[in-house]
């Protein structure tokens, strides 16, 4: 706990001193924002539960498995789709997590298989246990996932709290335009304005003389 509490410290005072440097890229603050809320997990839902969970490993017993949990998860708040699942007993089960659009973009999404007491995370496909999911499909790998620290706990009403360290490290790297998890995109549609790669045409506004009597011309233009 004393270990705990220190590194928290650290985490907050380091944040601090990198904010008053200054030193990140203007008009990326949704970026920072985004990477401060991937840190923490806090959802809700029905059910029981006790799962510990440290990065792929994983331990616990968790039913229902399906259940519309709602809250904080890869850095959105949401309530879940019904393809979230999490089944575990004791050393074996299943974890995934559907998540939003914005998820998906972020690589926070991922189906894990079980491997004894560990679990490896995939990206997360569209109609991949239902054909009525269109939900988006995820390019890249869900690399947060082996740096989440996770607990599953309650008696008809469960609740899930996390923290990555990972993500806790990304946040920090972050104020200095080091993307480490590869999530920022702010920073990286401008770097791909700055290389040519990305849309730089702005579209000219629509200006009405209004000094001038509206014909039928202009309506129609």
């Amino acid at each position: 706990m004393i270990f705990i509490k220190k590194l928290v410290m650290v985490f907050i005072s380091t944040s601090v001193l990198i904010i008053m440097t200054g030193c990140t890229t203007p008009g990326t603050e949704i970026d920072r924002e985004r990477d401060f809320r991937d840190i923490f997990t806090f959802t809700t839902a029905k059910g029981h539960a006790f799962k510990l969970r440290l990065g792929p490993a994983q331990l616990g017993v968790v039913y229902p498995p399906r259940q519309y949990e709602k809250g904080l998860r890869g850095g959105e708040f949401y309530k879940a789709y019904k393809w979230d699942f999490d089944e575990y007993l004791i050393f074996h089960g299943n974890d995934r997590f559907c998540g939003t659009d914005m998820t998906k973009t972020r690589r926070k999404s991922f189906e894990a298989t079980p491997m004894g007491c560990f679990a490896i995370p995939t990206a997360w496909k569209p109609k991949l246990y239902d054909d009525k999911d269109h939900s988006m499909q995820q390019e890249g790998h869900p690399w947060t996932y082996y740096t989440q620290t996770e607990l599953v706990i309650g008696v008809f009403s469960r609740w899930r709290i996390g923290i990555n360290w990972g993500e806790m490290a990304d946040f920090c790297l972050g104020w200095c335009n080091l993307d480490f998890y590869q999530d920022d995109l702010k920073i990286k549609a401008m770097m791909d304005i700055v290389h040519g790669t990305g849309n730089t045409e702005i579209e000219q506004p629509v200006v009405i003389d209004l000094s001038k009597p509206i014909t039928r011309e202009m309506k129609t233009e």
